[in-house]
């Protein structure tokens, strides 16, 4: 069974759900807010179980603990849109569910997750039974922004944002020290997805290889990363993601900001690299790779998009007339 304890991070958000347990100054609704990765629903579950423990302690002993941890609770109801949105219909069924008094806790606990992309109209509907929700139902409410709910919404609701992880929490939750550490963006669930991704660290070096090339002044070299692009084609995404990365962090090295770099297990290459480009130039392409994402997520044509990109970073790495876009 899930306890807080067994959760990494996120120490004041455990604490303060805690503490409202104890006190019995539990909420009527909540909002947990962080992006994609960092845990939400991991909260949500786990608060869910000690509010219907016997004892709310999440004992993992007794009967509502056992069906919680099994996904099986009567009395915790997670909200599963019949389409990719949250609409009015989803609402309407929760306000049906809760209208039932709890089976066998006394809190009705109503996840509603990916709440991101729920409709104008369920949003109205949920409002409604916010401002007078039956004493004994307990909403959490998860999305990556908060501000995309009502205004009227984010005043009747308790607004708990998950922050960052740190260094020594990714680390942990990898069961060690790990070039992924410095690739996650302290975001354990970023950090776990790419421990299971057998070829993400070899693209990785390869990216920051590729940089290096562009940063020739051989032109010939810009055949080499359309090749690289054209071997690694499913990949596309993920590479500009990496790229993009790893200029932020020549542009921070050259702005004096070596604090901030994201990839401090490459800082020793990326030092060596920023001392090969200008400011502007490391401007230049991460514009350039922020376009070819754009373009990439339209579904532009593969050959056009790689080949203008390479010779676009390359033109720009070594101060030449460069198009103002590709």
């Amino acid at each position: 069974m899930s306890r807080f304890d067994d959760i990494i991070g996120q120490e004041l958000i455990k604490k303060f759900l805690l503490t409202s347990i104890a006190r019995g100054k539990v909420s009527h609704a909540y909002v947990i807010e962080g992006d994609k990765g960092m845990g939400k629903k991991l909260i949500a579950n786990t608060f869910a179980a000690y509010l219907v423990c016997d004892d709310k302690s999440s004992c993992g002993a007794c009967e509502s603990c056992k069906l919680a941890a099994g996904g099986a609770h009567p009395d915790i109801i997670t909200v599963l849109p019949e389409k990719k949105q949250i609409g009015v219909d989803d609402i309407r069924q929760v306000i049906k569910s809760i209208s039932i008094k709890p089976y066998m806790a006394d809190k009705k606990v109503v996840i509603i997750p990916d709440a991101d992309g729920i409709t104008q109209e369920a949003q109205n509907a949920l409002l409604k039974v916010l401002e007078e929700p039956p004493e004994y139902v307990v909403f959490i409410i998860l999305i990556q922004n908060a501000e995309l709910l009502l205004d009227t919404i984010q005043s009747r609701v308790m607004r708990l944002s998950l922050t960052p992880y740190t260094e020594a929490d990714i680390k942990k939750a990898l069961g060690g020290d790990s070039a992924l550490v410095a690739a996650s963006e302290n975001n354990i669930g970023k950090a776990l997805a790419l421990s299971g991704d057998e070829t993400y660290l070899e693209i990785r070096d390869n990216c920051l290889k590729q940089i290096e090339k562009l940063m020739s002044s051989r032109q010939i070299v810009i055949f080499d990363t359309v090749e690289f692009f054209e071997q690694n084609k499913e990949e596309t995404g993920k590479i500009l993601d990496i790229m993009l990365g790893f200029l932020r962090d020549i542009v921070f090295i050259k702005l004096g900001q070596t604090d901030l770099l994201g990839n401090k297990d490459k800082t020793e290459s990326l030092v060596r690299l920023a001392e090969k480009t200008q400011l502007s130039g490391a401007f230049k392409m991460a514009q350039y790779i922020t376009e070819a994402q754009k373009m990439h997520s339209r579904n532009v044509n593969f050959n056009i998009l790689v080949t203008a990109f390479a010779n676009g970073c390359w033109e720009v790495l070594n101060g030449r007339n460069s198009r103002s876009s590709f």
